[in-house]
C-alpha cells in the first residue's frame, strides 16, 4: 500500500523564504498586527503572558541558560520586524536577546498577588516590534522563597500553542542545565 499523501506544508516547512539580507515577508497575519503596531505603537493589547510555577529551589543560572538555549532554538522568539522600502519584513536575530529579570519579594506579599502585579507591569510596557526582543522573562519571588516564570510574548511571535511547547522545552532544558551543574561542580573522587 502506498504512504499517505501529504495534506500540506508543516508548521516548519510555512517558514516564508528570505532574501539575501536574511529578511523574509509577513504572514497575513503578521502583516496584519504590524500593522496595527504602526498605528498605536504603544498599545500593548496583543502582549500575551503565561506563568509557570515553579516548586522548590530555582537555580537562577540554570534557569537563565536554558531560557537562552529555548529562545536560541526557536527563531521566532529572536525575530524582529522592521520597516524597508518594500514594506514590512521579518528578521531573526543571531543573538538570543532575553534576559531573565529577578522580581524580588515584597515582604508580606503573597506569590500569587506579586506575580498578579509583576504581569500588569509588563503587559503594560510596550514592546518594539522593529528592535526586540518581543519576549520578556520574569522570575518571582515571594518572601517564603517560593517562585514562578513569567513570560511575556507579543501576539505576533507566540500564541497559547507555542507557549505551551516553550514551557516543554523550558523545562527539559532547564533540567539539563542543573545536571550538567551538577556533574561541573561534584569533586572527583581521589
Amino acid at each position: 500500500s502506498a504512504p499517505p499523501a501529504a495534506t500540506g506544508p508543516s508548521r516548519a516547512d510555512a517558514a516564508l523564504p528570505a532574501d539575501a539580507d536574511g529578511a523574509a515577508s509577513l504572514s497575513a497575519a503578521q502583516r496584519r498586527l504590524w500593522f496595527l503596531h504602526q498605528l498605536d505603537p504603544t498599545d500593548t493589547s496583543y502582549l500575551v503572558s503565561y506563568v509557570v510555577e515553579l516548586d522548590g529551589a530555582v537555580d537562577r543560572a540554570a534557569l537563565a541558560r536554558a531560557l537562552r538555549r529555548v529562545v536560541a532554538r526557536h527563531p521566532a522568539l529572536r525575530t524582529v520586524f522592521p520597516s524597508s522600502d518594500a514594506g514590512p519584513v521579518q528578521r531573526v536575530h543571531d543573538d538570543p536577546q532575553v534576559e531573565l529579570v529577578l522580581e524580588r519579594p515584597v515582604p508580606g506579599m503573597p506569590l500569587a498577588e506579586r506575580v498578579v502585579r509583576v504581569a500588569a507591569a509588563s503587559a503594560r510596557t510596550p514592546m518594539d516590534l522593529a528592535a526586540g526582543p518581543l519576549l520578556r522573562a520574569h522570575l518571582v519571588a515571594d518572601d517564603r522563597r517560593r517562585y514562578a516564570l513569567l513570560l511575556v510574548a507579543h501576539h505576533i511571535v507566540c500564541d497559547d500553542w507555542s507557549f505551551s511547547v516553550l514551557v516543554r522545552d523550558l523545562g527539559r532544558c532547564y533540567d539539563s542545565e542543573r545536571e550538567a551543574a551538577v556533574r561541573v561542580t561534584r569533586p572527583r573522587p581521589p
